[in-house]
C-alpha cells in the first residue's frame, strides 16, 4: 500500500538529508520541540504519546506532513537501540494508509 500522505519528513532526518552538520545535543527550544508544547500553533493531522504529525506550513507537495518524534533526538546518526521502537512507530505511521486529507 502507497502512503496518501504525499511527502513525510522527520525532523532529525532533514539537517543530515540536505548534507549539513546538526548539533550532537538535542535543542530542547528547536523550533519542533515549541510545536510539539503547544509554544508555536500547528495545523495537527495525528498525535500520539510518541508523536505529533502536522502539516508543513510551506508544503512542497498537495500533501506535506511533517512527522516529529516525542523522543528527544538531536539528528537520526545520534539515535541508539534505545530509540529502535520510536524509529519503527515513525516508520509504521509514515507507510500506513491512513488519509489526512480531510482533517
Amino acid at each position: 500500500t502507497q502512503s496518501t500522505w504525499g511527502v513525510i519528513s522527520f525532523h532529525f532526518l532533514l539537517m543530515t538529508e540536505h548534507g549539513q552538520d546538526g548539533p550532537a545535543q538535542y535543542d530542547p527550544n528547536n523550533i519542533f520541540a515549541k510545536i510539539i508544547k503547544g509554544q508555536i500553533p500547528s495545523t495537527k493531522v495525528f498525535e500520539d504519546d510518541q508523536c505529533l504529525a502536522f502539516r508543513d506550513v510551506s508544503p512542497q507537495a498537495p500533501v506535506h506532513i511533517l512527522i516529529v518524534p516525542k523522543a528527544e533526538i538531536a539528528q537520526l546518526r545520534h539515535a541508539t537501540a534505545a530509540h529502535e521502537q520510536i524509529l519503527g512507530h515513525l516508520y509504521v505511521l509514515m507507510t500506513s494508509d491512513q488519509e489526512f486529507n480531510d482533517r
